[in-house]
């Protein structure tokens, strides 16, 4: 299936890296006893690094289908009354995170852009949606918080609509839901009593994949729904 967002192909070129080094992880080398626990060590950052890039989809897609919909340039009466709110709601949020930043690097710039973006709903045209409003992953995304995502962006009942597309891999929401706790416990201690295997790994990244290629089809077809005359 061919991505229609830069920041899938880039997720992709992301999970092809932990593939590589899952692949690694079988190897009679890295399951000798004496190596053991360094491909365990691996085997959990592994599912840390593939929780981290998938946040950064997250983002990244949000923020690509943000962008494009302020470059459409329709009526700010074509956007959906939900995401004007979401847009100054979801944007509060992102300019409490903004003033810390900036804070961080004794500057306004952050908090000045944002603040400008935020404003701009007073005009018909030539208003900017902030991304940031929309793109909440609240660190650590789990089931909940992609439905919430794609809620934002008029997607309802997302896992059904994902789970329509796509049947091999089985329920995705339910393995994104067990993978979670088993990421943070690699996190938060550097090991797990259980550690993934290589070939789980290498099934991590197949599930993953398989989410990406859903969200990325679902918010293609909502920007063709709103590109249309």
């Amino acid at each position: 299936m061919a991505s229609s967002f830069l920041s899938t192909d880039e997720f992709f070129g992301s999970l092809e890296t932990i593939e590589r080094v899952a692949l690694s992880l079988s190897t009679p080398e890295s399951l000798k006893p004496t190596q053991l626990p360094v491909t365990n060590s691996v085997a959990c950052a592994c599912t840390v690094l593939l929780s981290g890039y998938f946040e950064n989809f997250l983002k990244d897609i949000v923020k690509e289908y943000i962008e494009e919909l302020n470059m459409v340039g329709k009526p700010l009466t074509a956007i959906p009354f939900s995401m004007r709110v979401r847009h100054y709601s979801g944007g509060a949020e992102a300019l409490a995170w903004a003033i810390k930043k900036d804070k961080d690097l004794a500057t306004t710039a952050i908090s000045q852009d944002l603040s400008r973006r935020l404003g701009s709903l007073d005009k018909t045209t030539g208003y900017v949606l902030a991304w940031e409003a929309f793109a909440n992953t609240k660190s650590n995304p789990g089931t909940a918080t992609v439905s919430a995502i794609l809620a934002g962006l008029e997607i309802q009942k997302a896992w059904e609509e994902i789970h329509s597309l796509q049947k091999s891999h089985g329920r995705l929401d339910t393995f994104l839901g067990t993978f979670i706790p088993m990421r943070n416990v690699c996190a938060h201690t550097g090991s797990h009593h259980t550690p993934p295997s290589g070939n789980e790994i290498a099934e991590y990244v197949e599930k993953f994949r398989a989410i990406a290629e859903c969200i990325d089809l679902l918010i293609a077809v909502r920007l063709e729904e709103f590109r249309k005359p």
